[in-house]
């Protein structure tokens, strides 16, 4: 992969290094397992669009704008950021206990993270779960970071790749 693999024993635990996100499409695609000892619908993998002075998850200065787990929960808004989020059980759904037990044996995960200016969209579809996610920062902080963290789960084989309006960059 393009980032070190990580394993997240309890809530937000631990995460991947800062992925910078320029203006236009960054794609995240990665393979996660929850752990023998996840019970739960948020025992997986979640999405944290953050910034800091020096890049990293929690980091100086950190303040995280979104956390948008893949069950299609997310954090509220705040003073910083105004979050709109949108869940569709899809035809392909079968129910959390499916889900829950989907995530067990393993899932590859694509994460498509689109950047203009100060919206930032996150959208991925997990097992019948479409989650679309927009995040307005409300004041203009420049460089804007990606994380992918969880809870009681190993997130593995993490791809990068990113886009602009004209092609790979």
């Amino acid at each position: 992969g393009d980032v070190p693999n990580i394993q997240v024993d309890n809530w937000c635990e631990t995460a991947t290094a800062g992925i910078l996100l320029n203006e236009g499409t960054t794609v995240l695609s990665f393979c996660s397992m929850s752990l023998p000892t996840a019970r739960l619908v948020w025992h997986c993998p979640y999405i944290s669009l953050f910034s800091a002075s020096d890049g990293k998850w929690k980091g100086v200065d950190f303040r995280e704008y979104v956390l948008v787990r893949i069950n299609g929960e997310d954090w509220a808004s705040d003073e910083y950021a105004e979050n709109r989020i949108t869940i569709e059980h899809l035809q392909s759904f079968e129910g959390w206990e499916a889900w829950k037990e989907r995530n067990k044996q393993g899932i590859e995960c694509t994460v498509k993270i689109t950047r203009k200016k100060n919206i930032l969209t996150v959208t991925t579809e997990n097992m019948g779960v479409a989650i679309d996610s927009v995040t307005t920062i409300r004041n203009d902080i420049g460089e804007i970071y990606a994380a992918i963290t969880g809870d009681q789960c190993a997130i593995t084989d993490i791809h990068v790749k990113k886009r602009n309006g004209e092609g790979q960059i």
